[in-house]
């Protein structure tokens, strides 16, 4: 091999044993321990574990021990070490090699708190049973980076010290099937229901039990969708985490927390073992400005093929690993990547050769291949150019990306450009071919632009475009540009002028056309490295919408392409567009969102995050959009398709039974009572059915992803005293009115998770804390006996402790949104429920004194809050949502001042009169005694009296026209006008309104809303903050199952709908 062209290191080291390892057999397998301190080797001839002592230095290798394989043990199995020099057989069986003489096997698991050593000869140890004492089947070991053992199996994780053999930490798991495959990079890998969960090891290690226990901690992971292999292989550094599954790898950014990849390489085959290798640069570097120098590339090994892949040029190169090592007497050959380098380690029997490649060396070959086909695409024919370009590959995202381009944006054709320069000069290449294969199509003469200055009437100079043909002038332009832009003159009919902001350009092929582009952004697109770091106000400067932006825009398009850059920035630059009205963004992030996920759903699903955590933006500035979103989702669910195809699932769990996977811990006592009552009503619902009623009441359902990722979770990080008085929401607490989102089975469906979950738990509590409240009150303001005499104060001072409790909550609420909790009516009931009974029970404790009317009003509002209650229940809930949404307020009305006496409706002439009456029978004309008219003589005499007056006529009391006499015909004429238009056609007419908005509100999205603002304060209010962070109540992907028949309802309904729109 040509050491001029990689950076590979070799050491030379010799066996110093005299007895030759394995009795001279050739070695099959061998591991490595993870700080590299020890090597073991397994030959299957000789059935035997050699360990190897590597110095501190690296110059020579010790045989230390020998240990002959159990008979249990097959050369497929696997097996690890420790830096302590403990093997772990098949992740079963564990022994200790630091003696030669005799092996000693470790019986670690015979009890749960510590760890007992024993000696005992490898050949007693056939029997499982022996080794873990009263274990079950299907223990697993494995080491952790630091030498800890982790066991695991289906009931439990538990992780043991490597200095004295205690048990540090122990998770008991619920009894969900799962399959363990395996631990790598500290992280152990479990599947669930085709879930893959990935844990880190190291944090559960640290875990005090106590916390566990008591429910402050729960398991924390990420986890992957839809993984259908047990072969899985993770390796991890501090920017990336890559994952293969099923020949695929998946590449992740630790530096986010969305859990989509943001690169997917197919290779279509299983790989044996792969790393990640990066650059390692100080700042002051002189590469430090080099994109590529902050490649990473993804080393995959499979059989003696090795394959490069540059994730980030989407580059990949294969070659044979006799290309890295050119002794071909070696009888062994392996390759293990520890930390940032590939170890190549042969073996032929006498000595050992160790080489090192480090990431230069990889860059060096991935680059000489891609020299190599360059060269070929140039000067070889298509044969040999097919036979080299199997050593580059182009990944098929970026196919897509130029696809979809379809000639539109130029950044898919200028890809690389270090400064704007670079980028204008080939822009303007593509201007020149273009125009050539203008002219060539339309056999046009030559036309040529000219330049030439004039003065303006400021006395400055300006370009003045002339366009000339055959030397003769044919059109003229003026410009107005000044003389401080540059220009250059690309090729006959084509000028360039640019300033610092601004870049013109003038061509002339069927028509004259100029193209204005503002290029301040170019900044940014020049500087990947910058691309790469991006900060707030990047972001903003990004966002910000500019005049000429068309190059802009298309550069942004491109970027949003880049899945990579689209999961790390798609979230803030979605905020940061709806904060600064950038509308044609807001939309292309979403479509280019909602582009991935319809391509994989259940690989993409995480990319909606981008979308849910920006929701309350959406719905308080662009709810169209938000509406629009919701269809979207719906559509590519293609329920009409699943229905179809899909298998159905028979069981009794009610229409949108909502539901989530995970990987659930029973250490907690919670945990513990939640699942006796959850077995206990799962074998009343399941059981009964089956043993009674088999299948007859078993319907057919089909399951269904809610497709809004960490709608519902909270952020990780967070400050004790700070949650208490400002908690920071989830997007689901932090999103206000999105009713359009609960008439969807999606809204439905999380809101029916979280309240059977807690909700309706904490709303108990709260109901029962309330109705305590206002049973002292009541029993202590209106109840009249001894026995609540004698027990007054002490009721008064219940009242006032449980007064300042409720307080204290619509308190924080008022700290946490001061605007949103005044302009909501019903927190104004809810304070002066229990404010008002607060204070009154202090003041009569105070004074003695009790003050009627104050405690009639608060007896009052603590019965309306106590009615409030029931919206929370779905028969109350609806007419409550449909007396919110028909009732209109009451417009108010100033009296009108009386009329003259001569007004016959003025109250004086209406009033009752009396009159005197002679001896002989004469009346008197003049009235002796006259009743005094007030408010009641006439209730038509002002607005307010009018409308009493109305009333009592709708409901049949005519006596406030009784003042009037019967002949009066105009009375009379307006009786039968109110009669006929108010009573009779109005009344129903009211009817049929009050019947259509009872249908309108029968989608009971008014009423989900209702129950979502209960859960929404019940969350922040009332849950601790590791409450709030617990993965069972708060998962990142919830399922629900939805009734068949309801399903071909929906679709029939939506078949009409859209029919009727046609």
């Amino acid at each position: 091999m040509d050491q001029s062209r990689s950076e590979d290191v070799a050491i030379t080291v010799d066996s110093t044993d005299t007895i030759k390892p394995h009795n001279g057999e050739p070695v099959t397998k061998m591991v490595i321990s993870p700080q590299s301190k020890c090597i073991v080797t397994y030959s299957q001839d000789d059935k035997s574990f050699v360990c190897w002592s590597i110095d501190d230095d690296n110059k020579s290798l010790k045989c230390d021990s020998t240990l002959f394989a159990p008979e249990y043990f097959r050369w497929h199995m696997n097996f690890k070490v420790s830096d302590e020099k403990i093997i772990i057989l098949n992740e079963e069986f564990v022994y200790d090699m630091n003696d030669n003489a005799k092996s000693r096997n470790y019986d670690i698991m015979k009890t749960n708190n510590y760890c007992e050593k024993k000696d005992k000869s490898y050949d007693n140890m056939e029997n499982r049973s022996k080794i873990f004492g009263n274990e079950r089947f299907g223990v697993k070991c494995d080491f952790l980076t630091n030498g800890n053992i982790v066991k695991y199996h289906k009931d439990a994780i538990s992780i043991y010290s490597s200095s004295d053999w205690r048990c540090k930490a122990r998770h008991e798991l619920d009894e969900k099937d799962k399959i363990f495959c395996g631990v790598t990079n500290d992280r152990l890998l479990v599947l669930v229901d085709n879930n893959l969960f990935v844990l880190d090891l190291s944090e559960l290690s640290k875990i005090h039990y106590l916390k566990v226990l008591t429910g402050l901690y729960t398991f924390q992971y990420w986890k992957i969708l839809d993984v259908k292999d047990e072969k899985i292989m993770l390796k991890r550094t501090d920017n990336l985490t890559v994952i293969h599954i099923g020949g695929t790898l998946r590449i992740y950014s630790n530096s986010n927390n969305i859990n989509a990849p943001i690169k997917v390489i197919n290779n279509s085959k299983l790989v044996q073992d792969f790393g990640i290798i990066h650059n390692i640069h100080n700042d002051d570097d002189n590469h430090h400005n080099n994109n590529d120098d902050d490649d990473e590339y993804i080393i995959t090994k499979l059989s003696d093929d090795i394959t490069i892949h540059s994730w980030k040029n989407n580059l990949t190169s294969t070659i044979n690993i006799s290309k890295l090592y050119d002794d071909n007497s070696s009888q062994f050959i392996h390759m293990e990547f520890k930390g940032n380098e590939a170890h190549l380690y042969s073996y032929d029997g006498e000595k050992w050769d160790v080489r090192k490649y480090c990431w230069e060396y990889w860059k060096k070959l991935l680059e000489d291949y891609n020299e190599q086909i360059e060269q070929v695409d140039e000067n070889t024919n298509s044969d040999k150019r097919e036979n080299v370009s199997n050593s580059k590959r182009v990944n098929d995202e970026k196919n897509e990306r130029s696809l979809n381009s379809k000639g539109v944006n130029i950044f898919y054709d200028i890809e690389e450009f270090e400064n704007e320069e670079m980028f204008i000069e080939n822009y303007t290449k593509l201007l020149i071919n273009k125009q050539n294969d203008v002219r060539k199509e339309q056999n046009k003469n030559d036309l040529i632009i000219e330049i030439e200055t004039k003065k303006n009437k400021y006395d400055h100079n300006e370009y003045v475009l002339i366009l000339k043909s055959d030397s003769k002038m044919i059109f003229s332009y003026d410009t107005k540009l000044s003389s401080h832009w540059e220009y250059k003159k690309v090729c006959d009919n084509i000028l360039l002028f640019r300033d610092a902001k601004e870049l013109r350009i003038y061509t002339f092929d069927m028509e004259f056309r100029i193209r204005y582009f503002n290029i301040e952004f170019l900044n940014y697109a020049t500087n990947r490295r910058k691309l790469d770091k991006l900060d707030d106000s990047d972001i903003d400067e990004i966002v910000k919408p500019i005049e000429n932006d068309r190059l802009k825009k298309q550069w942004v398009s491109y970027l949003l392409n880049q899945r990579d850059f689209l999961v790390r920035y798609g979230s803030k630059l979605l905020k940061s567009a709806i904060e600064k009205n950038n509308e044609d963004l807001i939309r292309e992030i979403i479509d280019k969102t909602l582009e991935y996920y319809k391509r994989n759903q259940n690989l993409n699903i995480y990319l909606l995050s981008i979308i849910c955590e920006n929701m309350n933006h959406l719905s308080r500035k662009y709810s169209d959009f938000l509406l629009d979103y919701y269809n979207k989702i719906e559509n590519i669910e293609n329920i009409e398709k699943k229905i179809s195809t899909t298998e159905y699932i028979y069981n009794n769990f009610d229409h949108i039974y909502s539901f989530y996977i995970e990987l659930k811990s029973h250490n907690s006592i919670f945990n513990f009572i939640s699942r006796t009552f959850s077995e206990n009503r799962k074998d009343h619902c399941e059981g009964h059915y089956k043993e009674h009623y088999k299948d007859y009441y078993r319907k057919p359902k089909i399951k269904l992803i809610v497709p809004f990722p960490n709608y519902l979770t909270y952020p990780k990080e967070y400050n004790s005293f700070e949650e208490f008085l400002n908690p920071k929401p989830s997007p689901f607490s932090n999103t206000r009115n999105n009713n359009e989102f609960y008439k969807t089975w999606n809204g439905e469906a999380i809101i029916n998770f979280k309240w059977s979950l807690f909700g309706k738990h904490y709303y108990a509590l709260i109901w029962f804390l309330f109705t305590t409240f206002l049973v002292c009150f009541t029993l202590a303001s209106s109840v009249s006996s001894k026995a609540i005499n004698a027990k007054k104060n002490d009721l008064l001072i219940s009242s006032i402790i449980l007064g300042f409790v409720h307080l204290s909550f619509e308190i924080r609420q008022f700290i946490w949104n001061p605007k949103e909790w005044i302009l909501n009516v019903w927190n104004l009931i809810d304070l002066g429920a229990y404010l008002l009974p607060t204070i009154t029970s202090i003041y009569w404790l105070q004074t003695g004194i009790k003050v009627t009317h104050l405690i009639s009003i608060s007896c009052l509002l603590l019965d309306i809050k106590f009615l409030l209650f029931f919206r929370a229940f779905e028969t109350f809930g609806i007419y409550f949502a449909i007396i919110i949404g028909v009732g209109q307020p009451k417009s108010k009305f100033s009296e009108n001042d009386q009329g003259d006496l001569n007004d016959p409706n003025n109250p004086w002439v209406l009033t009752t009169k009396y009159h005197q009456i002679s001896d002989n029978g004469t009346i008197s004309h003049n009235a002796v005694l006259v009743e005094e008219p007030d408010d009641y003589t006439n209730l038509f005499s002002s607005y307010a009296n009018s409308l009493l007056a109305v009333y009592l006529f709708l409901i049949g009391d005519k006596n406030s026209l009784d003042a009037w006499s019967p002949d009066n015909t105009i009375i009379i004429v307006l009786m039968v006008i109110f009669t006929s238009v108010i009573v009779v056609y109005l009344m129903n007419l009211f009817i049929g309104l009050l019947n259509m908005a009872i249908e309108k509100d029968q989608d009971r999205a008014f009423y989900l809303a209702q129950k979502a603002e209960i859960l929404k304060d019940i969350e922040l209010f009332y849950l601790f903050p590791y409450q709030r962070r617990r993965t069972d109540w708060f998962p990142d992907i919830i399922y629900y199952y939805a009734n068949v028949n309801e399903v071909r309802k929906k679709l029939q309904n939506e078949r009409k709908g859209s029919e009727e729109n046609v």
